[in-house]
């Protein structure tokens, strides 16, 4: 059976830890350790982690960084600490269906372990109380992965599609991600980014593996596309040229940020 590392960093989510904690423990694939990190909690989340740890012996990994590191920092610190062939990247307060490993991991059945892959998967969006309020992420989002994909790697520099919460990678794809002090994107969109850079095999699996809980306090979230949302996402000049400066010089094979630019219209202009 495949091994699998499951990446949890953790900060003052102690109210919906356990959960997703118990929703992973009852996974049908059952070759899995989760490998945590906690950011400076100030509420309870240390110790349910502790308890869990102590409930479930051989199941929990604390890989403290020792320093305050934010989301994406820290995600991508604890790809350091991951010891298994493939891995996965959790956060603290979704749920898991029953199946979503096993999933995951069909979609890259033999397939050598030496190219980098990565497979992520929709989701269910739901309230606090995990009632159901958007089947699909991707709907909601208006979103079409497959097609940004094919599109290559200006229209994904242009647009993140794929959350990193869905993610299932393998050594070679952690391997081909730098590591660098001020990340311009999202670690989700960041790591994407380098395995499609790296003539990565990137798949996605359009059923939903998990329930993606909003609750007000979401670094993210799933936002309503309309056409104010589009307007900014498109015009935050800002944030392009940030990335431009910061990611695009680590890239193999950069695009031009004209390429860029005009991906970013198009995808947007088919999402309204």
């Amino acid at each position: 059976m495949v091994r699998v590392d499951i990446l949890l960093p953790t900060y003052r989510g102690a109210a919906y830890l356990p959960e997703q904690l118990d929703s992973i423990l009852a996974q049908t694939h059952v070759d899995w350790v989760i490998r945590w990190s906690d950011d400076g909690s100030t509420d309870e989340t240390v110790a349910v982690m502790e308890r869990y740890t102590q409930n479930h012996p051989g199941r929990f990994f604390r890989c403290q960084s020792g320093e305050k590191l934010g989301s994406t920092r820290h995600f991508l610190y604890l790809l350091t600490q991951a010891e298994a062939d493939w891995v996965m990247l959790c956060d603290q307060d979704d749920v898991w269906f029953p199946h979503k490993i096993a999933q995951s991991l069909s979609c890259v059945a033999n397939l050598s372990t030496k190219q980098p892959t990565l497979v992520f998967t929709d989701m269910s969006v739901t309230d606090a109380r995990l009632n159901v309020q958007k089947p699909s992420f991707y709907r909601a989002q208006k979103l079409q992965p497959e097609k940004v994909l094919t599109a290559g790697i200006a229209a994904v520099c242009a647009q993140s599609i794929a959350a990193g919460c869905t993610m299932l990678l393998n050594r070679a794809a952690i391997d081909s991600v730098p590591r660098i002090g001020d990340y311009p994107y999202q670690h989700d969109h960041w790591i994407l980014i380098h395995v499609l850079d790296a003539g990565g095999d990137i798949r996605f699996f359009s059923e939903p593996t998990m329930y993606y809980r909003q609750h007000g306090l979401n670094e993210v979230g799933a936002q309503t596309v309309n056409w104010q949302y589009l307007k900014e996402k498109f015009f935050s000049k800002q944030g392009f040229w940030a990335q431009w400066r910061k990611g695009v010089p680590s890239l193999r094979k950069p695009p031009s940020r004209w390429a860029v630019l005009w991906n970013k219209l198009k995808i947007n202009l088919n999402r309204w």
